[in-house]
């Protein structure tokens, strides 16, 4: 019995990623719905917060990503995707927005997260939230993440591009958006989404950080498309 074709394998990881998201997301709906109804101050809190995470701004972006995927991956296997023009555009769109969203965005979260997590985890995720979330949900929010974004570097081949100017300005464009959001809930609110940053605003370390995060993004951007350029080639020389 032969191997599977590149393309089923795509699909078929795809469509595992896209329900590991889809059913963690029921439940973490129906849990954060939940929290509603408790006399717990900080768990209503943390529901008002749910969408100033860039956790959950990320887990749009995948599912919107997975989604695209399974489009393109079908298309190959009924062998239209050179037939209409709509699918190609949904591939080109595709890569650029994995390349200019998702990507960087992902390895944000995770390389960001889970430092400040072992450290301290009441400056990120503090404990009282685990009355909501598992660790199940945690890991699928801020590690699982990872592997889709591998999953699609290796079983994906795409095209070094010339340069990275509508890449940098879509990710520009998501960074001050997102900053937007969460400047004008604490103008509302008084309170940051992060307990991190509430120890940080009103001091040298807050313009920083938030320094660090937008150079952050153009920094992996450029490293990461630096590091798969060059395990294109090597990958070609093979």
């Amino acid at each position: 019995m032969g191997a599977l074709p590149q393309p089923h394998i795509r699909l078929a990881g795809n469509i595992g990623f896209l329900l590991v998201h889809v059913i963690n997301t029921i439940i973490m709906h129906f849990a954060v719905q939940k929290t509603l109804q408790s006399e717990d101050q900080q768990l209503k809190t943390f529901a008002s917060f749910e969408y100033k995470y860039i956790t959950i701004w990320n887990l749009a972006f995948q599912l919107f990503f997975l989604g695209l995927s399974i489009v393109c991956d079908l298309s190959v296997i009924l062998k239209i995707d050179k037939k209409h023009k709509i699918i190609n555009q949904i591939k080109r769109y595709k890569e650029f927005f994995f390349a200019s969203t998702l990507w960087p965005t992902t390895l944000l979260i995770f390389t960001i997260f889970w430092p400040i997590f072992i450290y301290n985890r009441e400056l990120i995720f503090p404990a009282f939230i685990d009355k909501v979330l598992t660790t199940v949900s945690n890991h699928i929010m801020h590690s699982f993440i990872i592997l889709i974004v591998l999953w699609e570097l290796v079983l994906q081949p795409r095209k070094q591009p010339k340069n990275h100017t509508w890449n940098l300005m879509n990710m520009t464009f998501i960074y001050v958006l997102y900053f937007i959001v969460i400047f004008h809930h604490y103008y509302m609110a008084g309170v940051w989404p992060y307990p991190m940053v509430n120890y940080m605003y009103g001091t040298i370390y807050f313009p920083i950080f938030m320094a660090f995060i937008a150079d952050g993004h153009s920094l992996l951007l450029h490293l990461c498309h630096k590091k798969w350029s060059h395990f294109e080639e090597r990958q070609q020389q093979i």
